[in-house]
């Protein structure tokens, strides 16, 4: 006799009571193996749009250091620098209060979160861009210094950055937005609008009109009104109804919470660049952002992984059992090991990227990067460690970390810049990070304890390590097509040492396979 198919459907779905009374059915199980794919497929994705839109602006480097002086350059580097926590000031974290609260709210009313959270965001940034450009008829001097502009430049610099963090904040919500509703190719065509308007204007400008440090940062500032725009009108029409404020004041509060965090996590930049500005000759400042631009790439893939990775996380952190927190714990282990890998090329490759991309006044960043991607790796991990902090609302344990690197920053600067320039700033860097890593790590496991997979992270790194040791002290001795054969064979050796040490196994590594395959 054969078996009745709505018997087999209900036994497939199971049902719940609500808390009316009702039976629906329960949330389906999150599947490990599918947890992975989805992340796998969504990651490959936001690298794409991620990485692409900056590799090619690297690719242009040789453009605008062609044309461009290094104490020119400085111009574009400190305002950038000064711009991160600037915007943190103009835009208030909302975004963060969107990440925390977005899945917290029922599906029903989530567009007109998008709606409330756009124009919110826009009332408030709008009245702080006011008053700081006000403000900065005295600050502007003194916020950008030594610059070979005139007080007038200096100001209309200062406007620049300042109505640059407000589109720039417009961008990072829509970002945000599409990456919580899983719309990968919006943030792509985000990325896309706002690297390549920049980089498109930047060259005609440098090329055809000759401008310099002030014109660049002008093409830079005209590349963010246009994408913000793009992110304000996706918001826009994702969203529906009108403002809120009851929905507003509890969103954009929670963003309030996470205000001193991502201040302290820009201001360490802003205050390394800042002193080794006023500390340094004219151009240091610009050798030494080229190595950090070329460093901090590996934040673009890092970020893409755990953007594709969050809807995942949060619904296991949702749950919280023993089983998720295995599961959560396996999928850091995953990723800190994809880590390892993309410190590993960037620690081989960026060395000659520097020297192909850049005019010769520039190729001292290929010693600097080094030790600025040693600091990005302590910097990945702390952005693995952080993420049940910012889920569950741990914003002490997340502040305490950030005033840490602040202070951090502020001493190993002091003591090390005077004496060793941009050398010294960048090992400043590596020891702001490397505070900043293992407070946020004790603090996540006071506040969520996971059963990490220490060992397995420990030893991804340490092969890393050990075929970087390996290139340094060979590279030097061969020339350049020898060079750069034995990087591509150090990176290729990553695999079997990481099968050797049992960090991943042959199956994981054959999924891993099908899924770029499949992409």
């Amino acid at each position: 006799m054969a078996a009745d198919p709505s018997i087999n459907a209900c036994e497939e779905t199971p049902i719940e009571v609500d808390a009316c009374g009702v039976m629906v059915p329960a949330p389906a199980p999150i599947h490990f193996g599918q947890a992975v794919g989805k992340i796998g497929r969504l990651s490959s994705i936001y690298l794409f749009g991620g990485i692409v839109p900056p590799l090619i602006s690297m690719v242009l480097l040789r453009v605008f250091t062609q044309y461009i002086a290094p104490s020119q350059m400085d111009i574009v580097t400190l305002a950038t620098r000064i711009a991160g926590p600037l915007q943190i000031f103009v835009t208030l974290c909302f975004v963060n209060g969107l990440r925390m609260q977005y899945f917290r709210f029922d599906e029903p009313q989530r567009p007109r979160l998008l709606r409330t959270m756009l124009l919110g965001q826009i009332g408030a940034s709008a009245l702080i861009g006011v008053v700081l450009s006000i403000a900065g008829v005295w600050a502007a001097g003194w916020m950008l210094p030594k610059l070979p502009l005139t007080p007038k430049y200096v100001f209309d610099l200062w406007l620049m950055v300042v109505w640059g963090c407000f589109f720039a904040g417009l961008i990072d919500l829509a970002t945000c937005a599409s990456q919580l509703m899983e719309r990968a190719t919006t943030t792509v065509s985000l990325n896309f609008t706002n690297y390549l308007s920049q980089a498109g204007l930047g060259v005609f400008a440098v090329v055809f009109f000759g401008w310099q440090g002030f014109g660049r940062q002008g093409t830079i500032f005209l590349g963010l009104v246009v994408a913000g725009a793009a992110g304000a009108a996706f918001l826009w029409r994702q969203g529906q109804g009108w403002f809120d404020p009851k929905m507003f004041r509890r969103v954009g509060g929670m963003g309030l919470t996470f205000i001193p965090h991502n201040m302290a996590n820009n201001l360490q930049f802003a205050l390394n660049a800042w002193m080794l500005n006023t500390k340094a000759p004219p151009g240091c400042l610009a050798v030494y952002g080229i190595a950090q631009a070329f460093a901090s790439l590996i934040d673009l893939p890092v970020q893409s992984l755990l953007s594709a990775a969050y809807p995942t996380l949060a619904r296991l952190m949702n749950d919280g059992g023993a089983e998720s927190r295995r599961q959560q714990a396996r999928l850091y282990t995953l990723l800190a090991v994809g880590i390892a890998v993309l410190l590993l090329g960037s620690a081989l490759f960026s060395p000659v990227a520097i020297r192909l991309c850049t005019t010769p006044a520039y190729h001292e960043a290929a010693n600097v990067v080094i030790l600025l991607i040693l600091a990005w790796m302590f910097q990945s991990l702390y952005n693995l460690v952080l993420q049940p902090l910012f889920y569950f609302g741990g914003g002490f344990g997340v502040a305490t970390a950030s005033v840490s690197a602040v202070l951090s920053t502020f001493l190993f600067s002091l003591l090390l810049i005077p004496r060793w320039g941009m050398y010294g700033a960048a090992w400043a860097v590596v020891g702001c990070f490397a505070v900043k890593f293992v407070v946020a790590a004790v603090a996540s496991t006071c506040f969520y304890r996971l059963p990490w997979e220490i060992s397995k992270i420990v030893r991804a790194l340490a092969c890393a390590a050990i075929l970087v040791g390996l290139d340094i002290w060979l590279v030097d001795k061969l020339e350049f097509m020898l060079a750069v054969a034995l990087k591509c064979g150090l990176f290729l050796a990553i695999l079997p040492l990481l099968l050797t040490m049992r960090v991943v196994s042959i199956g994981e590594l054959l999924r891993l396979k099908g899924m770029v395959f499949a992409k």
